[in-house]
C-alpha cells in the first residue's frame, strides 16, 4: 500500500497583495523518452477590438511521438481590469470542441476584499479571470495526434466594451519517441500577476516564485536541463533560477512571450528548484514554467523503461509475482490539486516487479480509512505498470489520508 496526506483546499496564497492573482503550482510531472514540446501563438494588436475574431494556431510534433500527457492553453483580453465587459469564448482542437464559455464575471482587486475573500475568480473548473484576462486550459491527451494539430479559438462580445482580442494559445506535450532517453519533467501552471500597484499604493515588492520537485535516480548523470517560462506581457519579466540570474528577452507578441534557458548548470537533481520572476515593467503576468532534464543512469535495466522514480509499497508476498503501489496522484481537470464538493481524479499506478505475469488483481481506494471504490485489474504483465484512475468528490476543506491497496490475488 501507499499513503497519500494532503491538505484539501478551495483557493492558493495571494500574488501580488493589491491585485491578486494565482502561484503557479505543478499540474504534471513525470519521466518520458521523447521530451516536452511546447509552442504558442502570441498575440498581435492588429486583431481589433469590440468586434468577433478567430485565431487558428497550427502545432506540429514529431512524426513518432506517442503522447503521455497534453494541455490547451489560451487568454483573452476582456478589455478592463475589474469591470464585467461580456463576451464569449468557443475552443476548439483538431475539430472537437472543448469548450464554449461565456466571459461574464466581474474581478475585485484583493486590496478591496477580492472575489468571495479570493484574489482570482474561478468562472468554473477550467477557466479563471485575473484582471482583465479569462484564461482557459483543457486536457486534450486523447484528442492530440503525431504531426500537425490544429487549435481555434473564436470570440465575440455580448456587450459593446468587451474586447476579445486573444492574448495567448498554448500546447504542451508530454510524449516518448521509443528513443530509450531518459527525461524528467515538471509543468506549473499558474495566473501571476505582477504590478506596480503593490509598490507604489502599499510600499511593498512582489517576486513571484514556484518550485520544481526534481527526483531523478541517485546513480543519474545529468546531460542537459532545460527551463521555459510562458508569459503575458509587452515587457518581458527578470528570472532567477536557484539565485541565479537569467537573461530576459523580448516579447515574441504585443502582450506575450516566452523564454528558454540551458540551467545545467544550476539544477539540483533531487529535491526543490526554485523560479521567481518578475516585472520589469508596470504590469507582468507568469502563466507557465516547464522544467525539463535528461539523464543517463548507471544501473542496469530496460532503456524504455519510464516508470516514475517515486516510493513504494509493497502489497506482501505474491510468490513469483511482487506487485506494489508505485504512486498515487491526485489531479482535478489536469491541476494537480483537490477541490471540495468537485469530482477529482485519483490516478493509482501499480507496478508487477516479479518474474511472472500476475493475474487478476483488486484495487482499493480509502479516503481516512472509508473505501471510495474498489476496481479490478485483469493482469499485469512482469515489469508493466497500470494506472487506475478512480472519482473522490471530498465535501469539506481538511486534511486527507488517501491509501491505495492490492486487497487481494484472484486465481
Amino acid at each position: 500500500m501507499i499513503l497519500l496526506t494532503l491538505t484539501l483546499s478551495s483557493g492558493v496564497c495571494l500574488a501580488d497583495n493589491y491585485v491578486g492573482g494565482i502561484p503557479l503550482t505543478s499540474v504534471q510531472s513525470g519521466t518520458v523518452d521523447g521530451g516536452v514540446y511546447v509552442d504558442s501563438y502570441y498575440g498581435t494588436a492588429d486583431q481589433g477590438i469590440n468586434d468577433a475574431k478567430t485565431i487558428d494556431q497550427t502545432f506540429t510534433l514529431p512524426d513518432n511521438a506517442k503522447v503521455e500527457w497534453a494541455m490547451l492553453l489560451t487568454t483573452v483580453y476582456c478589455g478592463h481590469m475589474q469591470n464585467n465587459y461580456s463576451g464569449t469564448a468557443n475552443v476548439s482542437f483538431n475539430g472537437m470542441t472543448l469548450g464554449n464559455e461565456t466571459l461574464n464575471v466581474p474581478f475585485h482587486f484583493i486590496v478591496d476584499g477580492g472575489n468571495d475573500g479570493e484574489a482570482y475568480v474561478q468562472v468554473n473548473d477550467h477557466v479563471n479571470r485575473v484582471t482583465s484576462d479569462y484564461m482557459m486550459y483543457y486536457n486534450v491527451t486523447s484528442l492530440i495526434e503525431a504531426g500537425e494539430n490544429t487549435a481555434v479559438v473564436s470570440t465575440a462580445p455580448l456587450d459593446s466594451s468587451f474586447d476579445g482580442r486573444i492574448k495567448l494559445i498554448t500546447l504542451v506535450v508530454a510524449y516518448n519517441d521509443g528513443s530509450g532517453n531518459k527525461i524528467w519533467y515538471q509543468i506549473n501552471r499558474g495566473h501571476d500577476a505582477d504590478t506596480y500597484y503593490v509598490e507604489d499604493y502599499q510600499g511593498e515588492t512582489y517576486v513571484g516564485s514556484t518550485d520544481f520537485e526534481a527526483d531523478l535516480p541517485e546513480d543519474s548523470s545529468l546531460v542537459d536541463a532545460e527551463l521555459t517560462v510562458v508569459h503575458m506581457a509587452s515587457t518581458d519579466g527578470a528570472y532567477t533560477f536557484n539565485g541565479n540570474n537569467l537573461a530576459s528577452g523580448t516579447s515574441q507578441g504585443t502582450y506575450c512571450g516566452s523564454d528558454a534557458w540551458d540551467v545545467k548548470d544550476y539544477l539540483e537533481s533531487t529535491g526543490k528548484n526554485t523560479l521567481t520572476y518578475d516585472r520589469n515593467a508596470a504590469f507582468y503576468k507568469c502563466a507557465l514554467g516547464i522544467l525539463t532534464t535528461e539523464y543517463t543512469t548507471s544501473s542496469s535495466g530496460d532503456p524504455g523503461d519510464n516508470t516514475s522514480n517515486e516510493t513504494s509499497g509493497n502489497s506482501g508476498e505474491m510468490s513469483s509475482t511482487d506487485l506494489s503501489v508505485q504512486t498515487v496522484k491526485i489531479s482535478h481537470n489536469g491541476f494537480a490539486r483537490a477541490w471540495d464538493n468537485l469530482n477529482n481524479t485519483v490516478s493509482v499506478t501499480v507496478i508487477n516487479n516479479g518474474p511472472e505475469k500476475a493475474d487478476s488483481f483488486d484495487i482499493e481506494l480509502y479516503s481516512d480509512g472509508i473505501l471510495i471504490e474498489s476496481k479490478q485489474v485483469p493482469g499485469l504483465a512482469n515489469g508493466a505498470t497500470e494506472t487506475v484512475d478512480f472519482l473522490w468528490k471530498p465535501e469539506e476543506i481538511k486534511d486527507y489520508i488517501l491509501r491505495a491497496v492490492i486487497s487481494q490475488v484472484l486465481p
